[in-house]
């Protein structure tokens, strides 16, 4: 991999409190210290999860999004192989249906045995709303949650009871096609101004430079989920705080106004194709991974798909920048939790599938198939080597932050953006008519 100039920044490190909005590299780290990568407890060898001595049988449901199919499945399957009479069933739906579909068969008294969560507040199956709603069972008698790392203590626990399991902790960046950098003797861009210059060069020489799935709403609001720690977390980590008591607005938020604008100036710099209000995420994905574009802005789990597509070419990562090399910040989510449906039929079997993913081994599994980082390797400063570029942001002291999203009162504000974001690249919303829908509808 060719040597990629990384930006100092300010020494700042934000605590892994509440987390979260939702390829092609080397696998991830593992665990090698004896500890749980999802809690930092210690595994023994008569662990339930791991011995074989204790045989069960049964069914277990599962659901999980799409976009954690590969880590789930290499779980699901290394549990079916350490207990052969059980029998996992699996549910993969679209990250943009998951929640509707869960939720409702969990409101009719059905749904899964176990079941992904987002962290904090802001949906229905965010772990604290559904702690709160009794719809996910208290875990603190599992032999993990005595010792969950205080880093991630927070994000699973609601009224001093645990309620989930964490497994994974990742970040957002610019996928970059090196060999097309190398082509057109480009250098990684440090500020928006110089992204923004390289848009207007690269665009003339008939290559895309920035893909995105313009069409899929999702992609619209990681990329907003990538820009927000630069413009508002980083210079005030208080702010979404200070929004939730109607101490300030969107509409007055210098941050959020600059990270929208910065969507307008990319459109209007060339970044994108000129159809990209019509493009899927699935064909972003093959610009990039096909050699048509130079950079491409994901969240870590969009990493698998891109592998997936075999790109032929030398790739790194990079963040995208802000308007300064100190004022450049990485947002740090806390993704997946894991829930036990607290109405399940089967909850020995659901907690024997916890005891098991919470182990060293199959959390290093999960994160390796996913391209993410187990929360103990993060603890640890240990990265994948694919994201050696980004380790000083990621580090205790970096630039990091925590996403905002989590703390949102309600999915409002993520339906808002999925429905107004779009409007910026065909030009009928404007910056200020965001603003205003974000104001409007927040916490409703």
């Amino acid at each position: 991999m060719r040597s990629v100039k990384r930006m100092r920044g300010v020494a700042r490190l934000a605590a892994l409190a509440v987390t979260g909005f939702v390829a092609v590299g080397v696998a991830a780290c593992g665990s090698s210290d004896g500890t749980s990568a999802a809690t930092g407890a210690v595994t023994s060898p008569s662990d339930p999860a791991t011995s074989p001595s204790d045989r069960v049988s049964g069914t277990l449901n599962v659901a999980f999004p799409a976009t954690a199919q590969a880590g789930w499945q290499k779980v699901i399957d290394d549990f079916e192989a350490a207990n052969p009479g059980v029998k996992v069933n699996a549910t993969f739906a679209p990250f943009s249906s998951f929640f509707q579909l869960v939720a409702t068969q969990l409101n009719a008294g059905a749904g899964p045995d176990v079941f992904y969560m987002t962290p904090g507040t802001s949906m229905a199956l965010s772990l604290e709303n559904a702690a709160r709603d009794g719809v996910v069972a208290p875990l603190d008698d599992r032999p993990w949650a005595k010792d969950i790392a205080p880093q991630y203590k927070d994000v699973v626990s609601y009224d001093g009871k645990v309620y989930g399991l964490v497994n994974g902790v990742f970040t957002g960046f610019l996928l970059t096609n090196e060999d097309l950098f190398t082509e057109l003797g480009l250098e990684h861009p440090q500020t928006m101004g110089e992204l923004l210059s390289m848009c207007e060069t690269v665009a003339e020489k008939g290559v895309t430079p920035v893909a995105i799935g313009g069409g899929f709403p999702p992609d619209l609001v990681n990329l907003i989920g990538i820009l927000v720690p630069t413009y508002v977390d980083g210079p005030d980590p208080q702010w979404i705080h200070e929004r939730n008591e109607g101490k300030v607005t969107f509409a007055e938020s210098e941050g959020w106004r600059r990270s929208l604008q910065v969507i307008v100036d990319m459109k209007d710099s060339g970044c994108f194709d000129k159809g990209v209000a019509g493009t899927s995420r699935e064909a972003a994905t093959a610009q990039f991974a096909g050699g048509k574009a130079l950079m491409y802005p994901v969240l870590q789990p969009q990493l698998p798909a891109v592998l997936a597509a075999e790109p032929k070419f030398e790739w790194s990562v990079t963040p995208l920048p802000g308007d300064s090399t100190d004022t450049t910040y990485l947002s740090i989510m806390v993704d997946p939790l894991v829930g036990l449906n607290a109405k399940s039929e089967n909850k020995e079997l659901a907690e024997r599938f916890l005891d098991f993913v919470a182990t060293s081994e199959e959390s290093a599994a999960y994160n390796e198939a996913q391209q993410t980082i187990s929360p103990s390797d993060f603890v640890a400063g240990r990265f994948p080597e694919f994201m050696a570029p980004l380790s000083e942001y990621l580090e205790p002291g970096g630039n990091n932050v925590v996403g905002q999203p989590a703390a949102w009162k309600s999915a409002s504000t993520n339906a808002t953006l999925s429905t107004d974001l779009a409007g910026l690249l065909t030009g009928q919303k404007s910056v200020d008519d965001i603003l205003a829908d974000l104001d409007s509808s927040y916490g409703k």
